[in-house]
Order: structure tokens, then C-alpha cells, then sequence
């Protein structure tokens, strides 16, 4: 199959996955995510690389698709797998670093590694990001302060993952 036919495979049965949802077939749509998904990482293993843009949405799209059907881990790989690709277009880097932000945000962590969140803690001052300051996305989340006002920013290049201190 060529990457046309998989992507056009994709894109039906994540329609599909749509139609099921709507009439409250989870579990359903779940798997046709999950096989949508599967095609369009044929489709992006088929396609040109000199196709970069075309590369940026099918990248973007099997991320998604992986999401969509529940294998935060799968899609977690797809994104940080081709965020590495240096001619990434930049719209696809940023739908991809959104990806990653909603996995973090969606897994429930364990709470053995993880401080309450009564117990992280506060910056002493206020946060500021300079407009000279370089290009970093701040995503350890003092109560999301950080993270919005990074994200306010544009041409975001860089992610920096803050944690709190362990517990003693």
C-alpha cells in the first residue's frame, strides 16, 4: 500500500471511531482509533521525507490517533520520536508538544514519585519570562503558572521538565 491509500485508510476509520463515540460505543471507537492509528503510522513509514510538511501532519495525526484510542504510551513515542526529526515544521512541533502535555496531564501518576500537591513547593516572588530570556517551555506546573506564561510566548524551541523535590 502506498502512503495515500494508508492515510486514506486512517482517515475513514477515525471517522468511523467519530460515528461510534457519538452514539456512545466506547468501546468501539476505541479500537477503530486504535486501528486508524496503526495505519497512518504506515503511512508515515511509506511517505517522502523530502515531503516535510506532509510528514509534519501525518507525524501530528498518528500521534493523535494513538491518543484518541487510549495508548498514551504509543502516542507519547510517536511525538518525542519525531520531535528528534530536525526538519520538523514548527506547527508540527508545537501540535506534538501539546500532545505531550495532555499525556502528562492525563496519566494518573504514582503516587509513590509524586508530592500532594499541598506540599510543592511555592516560587517566593513572582515568575516573570523576559522577552531576551530563551526560548523554554516550562512545564513542572507550580500550579500551571509557569507553563502559562511560557506558553504565551511564540517560537517556543525548548521543553524543560521541572520537578519538586523528593519527599523525605
Amino acid at each position: 500500500m502506498s502512503w495515500v491509500e494508508h492515510h486514506k485508510r486512517s482517515e475513514r476509520l477515525a471517522s468511523d471511531a467519530q460515528v461510534a463515540l457519538f452514539q456512545n460505543r466506547k468501546t468501539e471507537a476505541l479500537e477503530l482509533y486504535a486501528r486508524a492509528a496503526d495505519a497512518e503510522d504506515n503511512a508515515l513509514a511509506d511517505l517522502d521525507r523530502s515531503k516535510v510538511r506532509t510528514v509534519g501532519i501525518s507525524a501530528v495525526s498518528a500521534a493523535s490517533l494513538h491518543y484518541k484510542a487510549g495508548d498514551l504510551e504509543r502516542a507519547g513515542e510517536v511525538a518525542a520520536e519525531w520531535l528528534l526529526w530536525p526538519a520538523l515544521p514548527d506547527f508540527a512541533k508545537n501540535q506534538l508538544r501539546r500532545i505531550q502535555r495532555s499525556i502528562r496531564k492525563d496519566q494518573t501518576p504514582d503516587p509513590e514519585h509524586v508530592l500532594p500537591s499541598s506540599r510543592i513547593p511555592k516560587p517566593e516572588r513572582e515568575v516573570t519570562i523576559r522577552e531576551d530570556a530563551p526560548r523554554v517551555l516550562f512545564d513542572a506546573s507550580l500550579d500551571g503558572e509557569l507553563e502559562r506564561k511560557a506558553e504565551a510566548r511564540d517560537g517556543l524551541d525548548w521543553l524543560l521538565f521541572l520537578s519538586a523535590p523528593a519527599a523525605t
